[in-house]
């Protein structure tokens, strides 16, 4: 019983000190946002052969960026979370 009430301070102190260093250390990072890609942009991609269908891999990669723009994904997890049967037509 002792032990569970000196972790729970331990949790405390610790959980306090985290948020002095978010608070601290935040604003200096800034936020980490990506920013989209202009058409133009997208027009190079598919010129360079970054996107397109000669190779497996660039196909993959141009698959996943078009589900991406149509389903509206913002995040890695959303598309690794995504699974058969989670679309309907």
């Amino acid at each position: 019983m002792f032990q569970d009430v000196e972790f729970a301070r331990s949790r405390e102190v610790l959980l306090a000190k985290k948020g002095e260093f978010i608070k601290k250390y935040a604003k200096e990072n800034g936020l980490q946002v990506a920013r989209s890609i202009t058409p133009s942009e997208e027009d190079l991609l598919f010129c360079t052969k970054h996107f397109g269908e000669h190779n497996p891999e660039v196909l993959q990669r141009t698959v996943w960026w078009v589900f991406s723009l149509s389903f509206g994904f913002r995040a890695r997890d959303e598309s690794r979370m995504l699974r058969w049967g989670n679309i309907a037509l």
